[in-house]
């Protein structure tokens, strides 16, 4: 089966629904997260996930945190219908289990070098699925040899759509996370490089 893609870092209604009609099949939104130019407080996201769920209700909408308070999570959750809340800061695997069965559950960890392999297995019970990053939005790229013989079931960090061939013969992951490799600026999708990347998968 192909890999899904999701596009993540998503600032605007606008730019959500273009997206979710090209194809993409996770929109990913950065809460509250002010060291991050693409991050949305929670009037933002009242103003854009519900309405996109209202119109495209099969995009999967994802939660991205970093390092936040569980209550301010589940407070979140409460008011944005996202599907999946994907944790990106150190987060222990009792904080990521917490959520199972409440939401779908995606722990980030970050690879650069083998014994974040032995990391990311350790939090596999704890979790709906791993994704595996080089980053944060910094545009740096995963030694995919690191991963060969892993399961990979998200992969992001500095990933651009010519990567995509490369990294589903490769590794054949469940889910390809693109970011900043498709932006115009930070936040800013590049939307006609994103419609053709659509077409042609």
């Amino acid at each position: 089966m192909a890999a899904r893609i999701k596009i993540c870092g998503i600032t605007s209604l606008e730019q959500a629904l273009k997206l979710a009609a090209f194809g993409a099949d996770y929109l990913g939104f950065i809460v509250d997260y002010r060291e991050s130019p693409r991050s949305l407080n929670l009037t933002e996201l009242l103003e854009v996930v519900p309405q996109l769920k209202l119109a495209y209700p099969g995009v999967k909408c994802v939660g991205v945190f970093v390092d936040s308070d569980p209550e301010f999570v589940s407070d979140v959750l409460g008011d944005i219908p996202f599907d999946v809340i994907q944790l990106h800061g150190n987060e222990s695997p009792e904080y990521c289990a917490s959520f199972l069965g409440q939401v779908e559950v995606w722990k980030a960890i970050l690879i650069v070098g083998g014994g974040d392999i032995a990391k990311a297995r350790q939090y596999r019970p704890f979790v709906n699925k791993i994704l595996f990053d080089a980053g944060r939005g910094g545009g740096e790229k995963i030694d995919f040899s690191l991963l060969k013989g892993e399961e990979v079931d998200v992969i992001a960090g500095g990933l651009a759509p010519t990567d995509i061939e490369e990294i589903t013969r490769t590794l054949n992951p469940k889910i390809i996370d693109l970011n900043s490799k498709v932006e115009i600026s930070p936040g800013i999708k590049d939307l006609s490089l994103l419609e053709k990347l659509f077409q042609s998968l």
